[in-house]
């Protein structure tokens, strides 16, 4: 089940709002706040986190957009869409990385065509999201094997260099020629590992 809170301080809109969403989004169960502080409230005293936040730009208190803000200092990642009648300010949001869907200005409420916007706008958060859980554990997949090969690289390389230098110490003259070019190729090596990042 899909939670979607929407805030709204427009009473019929919100209530027109709320029956259509339910109606004609399958899986969905709405919820409405009348304030941005009212949804503030609720968000920190439960657990339960929705799948997608509305907010209409122009309310008493807080905005819209003052709300997304808010959520993004409190480190709350939830998928933020603001709704406006104002074409201006959509594009302003648009260009800032936020999600924004004209809303409807007429008595009648005709929200069909904006439902179904939001409908398309849900399906692709959910595809978001499914790629982002598909992906974070593979990159820390990919971090553990990194690490692993780091240090068995740098392990490795050590142990060789130590048999190396036991023998070297065995015979004084090959000692004398050989130990400068190790210590050449020791940082050549420990050069390469760094450009590589196996080695801080």
């Amino acid at each position: 089940m899909k939670l979607i809170w929407y805030v709204d301080d427009h009473a019929e809109f919100r209530n027109s709002l709320h029956l259509d969403l339910e109606a004609k989004l399958p899986g969905c169960a709405v919820r409405t706040f009348v304030t941005g502080e009212q949804m503030l409230a609720t968000l920190d005293s439960c657990d339960v986190r929705p799948f997608v936040i509305i907010a209409d730009e122009l309310m008493e208190g807080i905005s819209g957009f003052g709300l997304y803000k808010m959520l993004c200092e409190r480190g709350i990642e939830v998928p933020f869409i603001i709704v406006s009648t104002d074409e201006t300010a959509i594009q302003r949001f648009a260009a800032t990385g936020v999600t924004a869907l004209p809303k409807p200005d007429n008595l009648k409420f005709n929200t069909c065509d904006f439902v179904a916007r939001l409908g398309s706008i849900m399906d692709v958060m959910e595809i978001r999201k499914e790629i982002k859980e598909t992906i974070t554990p593979l990159q820390q997949d990919m971090t553990e094997i990194k690490e692993w090969i780091r240090e068995t690289r740098s392990v490795d390389v050590l142990k060789q260099i130590s048999n190396f230098m036991d023998n070297c110490s065995k015979q004084p003259l090959l000692k004398f020629l050989v130990v400068p070019l190790l210590l050449i190729s020791v940082s050549i090596i420990a050069g390469f590992f760094k450009a590589k990042g196996w080695l801080k």
